[in-house]
């Protein structure tokens, strides 16, 4: 059985404050599998850069849950976080 790496379960990410919110991710769902590849492509301010930010730990949902191998990420401390990106995370930039 393939299991599951990545879950991101309604996750948003809001920007600002008071009446100057950005929406940059809005509700957003997703699971990655063992041995998938991914893609994340769309037109610019769509998100993707901030999806991935909250994928490789380097921020966290301002709502939602995002877990990394059964474990919800915003429960980590900043070294766990950093663990983590050094040992189990990797991007291939454009």
């Amino acid at each position: 059985m393939i299991a599951k790496v990545a879950s991101l379960e309604k996750v948003s990410k809001t920007y600002g404050k008071d009446n100057l919110i950005v929406k940059a991710l809005d509700s957003v769902s997703l699971d990655i599998f063992e041995e998938d590849y991914l893609a994340v492509m769309g037109a610019s301010g769509s998100g993707k850069s901030t999806a991935m930010n909250i994928l490789g730990c380097l921020d966290r949902p301002s709502n939602g849950q995002y877990k990394l191998n059964g474990n919800a990420i915003e429960n980590l401390s900043d070294n766990e976080l950093a663990s983590l990106r050094n040992q189990k995370l990797g991007f291939v930039f454009q």
